[in-house]
């Protein structure tokens, strides 16, 4: 086989890689995982400028390096649930690559072909390259570990002999010192590549140059000059170092020792997001080559091209099998190069020794072999994954099939229920509508987040929208006054949409009939500063292009001190409005002094309001258990709340106040008015 040939075979099959790991990215997982999210987050509180060596999870910590390449990759390519794929799928197709550059050189063609195909159609690997984790850049670690080690040493016979190049020494101190700062084992990645060097100077037959051995120097002082931040950051957070992290104290088995082995060959791992019960992590024939092969090098151990694989799975090994109590895929993911690249080795080596005469049998067993694997894999990822129960809740399915409907749906406007304002961004656990959020793969302009419970959007002046429900129980905890807009709805449904998850609803005329009866309904009036106290009828213009279309209140005439007061206003966008728009309603005893109650709220994203969306905000304003008996006032307005600046009230287009005044209130002691009654 020429090389041109097997150049081609390898670009074909790392294109029928790349349609394997592409293939419904958007939609299979549908959505995220836990492990998924938090990932996801580190990578925004990069983008946000927290920048560390790792991040404290509270009992686990993470190497930062895999979030920082995330947080600037999708800043170019987008986000969402294809942008943040993307990456590992990148990273896969690298691996892919560098496993072919390394067979070539240490075994030749056709094993470099063989662990390559084997490579590009096993499941795990698959998976691994549609997963948002730090695992799925370890195989491109190891590969260009390994692409480097064999450049910059002896390690196989060169076509053309030159010396020692600064240039891939430089790369190889490179590429080991970064790998610590993905993963835990990225440690032992660098550890192996040191076993490697001590063996090829000590114990192989290949004789090292001193220039060479100087340019080893080199590349171990560049590699601790990279891992110095790791060290210092190390030492600062013991509990959460990579060292510490490594490996799991009850792991440490001979029963877990013969679990993990028997993952690989036989029972496979159990947990959903790498894999189905009972299939092992590579098919029997290929464990069986890799055998061979194993046994082969060391046979040879005294040269490098044989002993670089076993050396560095002796050293990586540990890793796989104690750094978790149970079998666990993912502490193979740095592994699976060098597991593929002998199993290709072993490929080699039986076709090569058989008779030239049933070679061709050889040649098309290995084809039924990698076909067999293709097969096999994605009828498991297509079939028995995706439809497993167990792989559709721990990736949030219904979310992601909510978000999937959101991207490919332009022309509805569409309201997205359970967004919660007041929640941080890194607090523990993320609502349902901030995960369908993170899940978008587009910036959808079309789209209104809102708590729907204490606040909804109409758009567009009531029109025509779709209301999506991540919680469909939504609707009995409303307010009275926003059930009646959803109970105007009906549900649609598809083939691919969760049951009784989105509502359509069209209230224009409904919308427009109760606006119109704000106007003579709701009394209002300007404070008391401005000199103009009478009372009129809505609307009422603010500043920041926010209108004032009125209110409907729970007033039962007397409140208890202790008692909340719920007020319900309506609001109509008249273009962009502030970013970070907030609305306040005061109650006052005094309109000059200081409110005796308030709340300060919105339940609707304002960032993503468009022109005539009405907003129907419900406030409750808790009053104090010590409040003094007497008619207290209901004050309202909006303010910014990075700079706190009140939006101005507008009359005529000039400022007019910062507020308005709605109804008068009245606070009893309710022991006082028994006493009373009493005599």
């Amino acid at each position: 086989m020429s090389r041109r040939l097997s150049f081609l075979f390898a670009l074909i099959l790392i294109l029928l890689a790349a349609g394997l790991r592409l293939w419904d990215i958007t939609t299979l997982p549908a959505g995220f995982s836990a492990d998924e999210i938090t990932n996801i987050r580190i990578t925004e509180a990069v983008r946000g400028g927290q920048i560390g060596v790792f991040y404290d999870l509270g009992d686990d910590g993470r190497e930062g390096l895999y979030h920082i390449s995330l947080a600037m990759i999708t800043t170019v390519i987008g986000h969402g649930n294809l942008g943040y794929r993307l990456v590992s799928v990148g990273a896969g197709l690298i691996s892919l690559a560098l496993v072919y550059a390394v067979g070539l050189r240490l075994f030749g063609r056709l094993a470099a072909l063989s662990a390559v195909a084997l490579m590009s159609f096993g499941m795990y690997p698959v998976l691994l390259s549609r997963q948002i984790t730090p695992a799925a850049f370890l195989p491109m670690l190891t590969g260009a570990v390994l692409l480097t080690l064999i450049s910059a040493l002896p390690a196989y016979r060169r076509r053309r002999v030159r010396g020692a190049n600064t240039t891939i020494f430089a790369a190889l101190g490179l590429f080991v010192g970064l790998g610590v700062y993905i993963h835990p084992a990225g440690l032992m990645v660098a550890l192996g590549a040191l076993v490697f060097v001590i063996y090829i100077n000590r114990f192989s037959t290949t004789v090292v140059s001193q220039r060479r051995t100087r340019y080893i120097r080199f590349a171990l002082l560049m590699m601790l000059i990279i891992i110095v931040p790791y060290l210092t950051s190390s030492i600062r957070q013991t509990e959460i170092n990579g060292l510490a992290r490594l490996f799991d104290g009850d792991a440490f088995t001979l029963r877990n020792i013969g679990d993990s082995l028997a993952a690989v060959i036989l029972i496979g791992d159990a947990k959903p997001l790498n894999n189905l019960p009972q299939r092992p992590l590579i098919d029997p024939v290929s464990i069986a080559l890799m055998l061979l092969a194993f046994g082969y090098s060391l046979r040879r151990w005294h040269r490098p091209r044989y002993m670089i694989l076993p050396l560095m799975i002796l050293t990586l090994l540990p890793v796989a099998i104690f750094s978790t109590p149970d079998a666990d895929f993912g502490a193979y993911a740095a592994l699976l190069p060098l597991l593929y690249l002998m199993a290709g080795f072993g490929i080699s080596l039986v076709i090569y020794l058989l008779p030239q005469r049933i070679m061709v049998v050889g040649v098309i067993a290995l084809l039924g072999l990698v076909g067999v694997n293709f097969v096999w894999t994605a009828s498991d990822i297509w079939v028995r994954w995706q439809e497993s129960p167990e792989v559709q809740q721990a990736y949030h399915a219904e979310l992601g099939q909510l978000a999937h409907f959101i991207d490919t749906n332009h022309d509805n406007s569409m309201v997205v229920c359970g967004w919660e304002p007041e929640q941080a961004p890194n607090s523990a656990e993320l609502t349902d509508a901030q995960l369908i959020d993170l899940m978008l793969n587009r910036d959808a302009r079309n789209v209104r987040f809102t708590a729907c419970e204490t606040g909804m959007v109409l758009t567009n002046g009531g029109d025509e929208e779709l209301v999506i429900l991540p919680d469909p129980m939504v609707i009995e905890r409303a307010h009275p006054q926003i059930q009646r807009w959803l109970e105007n709805g009906a549900y649609i449904s598809g083939d691919a949409i969760p049951d009784n998850r989105i509502l359509s609803i069209d209230v224009m005329n409904e919308l427009a009939d109760q606006l119109g009866a704000f106007t003579v309904t709701t009394p209002v009036s300007y404070a008391p500063e401005t000199g103009q106290t009478d009372e009129f009828g809505p609307p009422v213009t603010f500043g920041g292009n926010v209108t004032f279309m009125g209110y409907a209140s729970d007033d039962e005439g007397a409140y208890a001190p202790g008692s909340i007061l719920t007020l319900v206003t309506y609001w109509r966008v008249d273009g962009l409005v502030p970013r970070d728009l907030r609305l306040f309603t005061h109650v006052l005893a005094d309109p000059g002094a200081a409110p005796v109650a308030n709340t300060d709220t919105i339940s609707t994203q304002a960032r993503l309001l468009q022109n005539r969306d009405v907003i129907v905000q419900v406030t409750y304003v808790p009053l104090p258990d010590t409040i003094p008996p007497g008619e207290y006032r209901v004050s309202i307005g909006a303010y910014q709340d990075t700079s706190l600046q009140r939006l101005d009230v507008l009359r005529d287009g000039d400022p007019f106040g910062t507020r308005i005044f709605l109804f008068t209130i009245n606070v009893a002691d309710p022991d006082s008015s028994t006493e009373d009654g009493e005599s």
